[in-house]
């Protein structure tokens, strides 16, 4: 994994909770509580897996709650910073879902060793989709997660509904 979601989940972290908090994380993950994550350092999964892990009890808050915090800094903050065309592009969520799976290729081939999500639509008409999350890494909860920081920065607010082990269906309002 690139370091971007730990130093992004880093951020949310001390934003919310102080740099105390943070370096808890870090050092319960292995990593010294004065480590600096670099977005485009290669970082072991399992470790990454285990900051995640670990946060919901440093925090004192739900795995859901950790996802969201997560999910919602990552949209609304942080990949406002990065992907700034990414939003000028999609100007629906929509439209945001449609290309993801395009944008995180395009993401690979610009980042040496990235190896992000796929995220494949399957539009049964223009108001459901079905959503598959196909990864190595077990981290579906976390796509649920960024899926509802995608609704709350479009102000759309479909139901999502999980369909299977990495698949979720979201209907739209007409």
């Amino acid at each position: 994994m690139k370091g971007i979601i730990i130093k992004c989940w880093g951020e949310a972290v001390t934003a919310r909770f102080g740099k105390e908090k943070w370096g808890e994380i870090l050092e319960n993950s292995g990593y010294s509580k004065y480590k600096i994550v670099v977005a485009s350092e290669d970082m072991d999964d399992a470790i990454a897996e285990k900051n995640f892990l670990a946060s919901s009890n440093i925090l004192g808050i739900s795995s859901k709650e950790t996802i969201d915090l997560f999910g919602d800094y990552f949209i609304n903050t942080y990949s406002q910073k990065l992907y700034p065309q990414f939003y000028r592009k999609n100007d629906t969520l929509k439209k945001a879902l449609s290309d993801m799976d395009d944008y995180h290729k395009k993401i690979s081939q610009i980042l040496s060793g990235a190896r992000p999500p796929r995220l494949t639509c399957e539009w049964s008409d223009e108001n459901k989709v079905t959503l598959h999350y196909k990864s190595h890494r077990n981290m579906f909860n976390f796509m649920l997660g960024i899926l509802r920081g995608l609704c709350k920065y479009y102000n759309e607010y479909p139901t999502i509904k999980i369909i299977g082990r990495d698949t979720v269906e979201m209907v739209f309002q007409k």
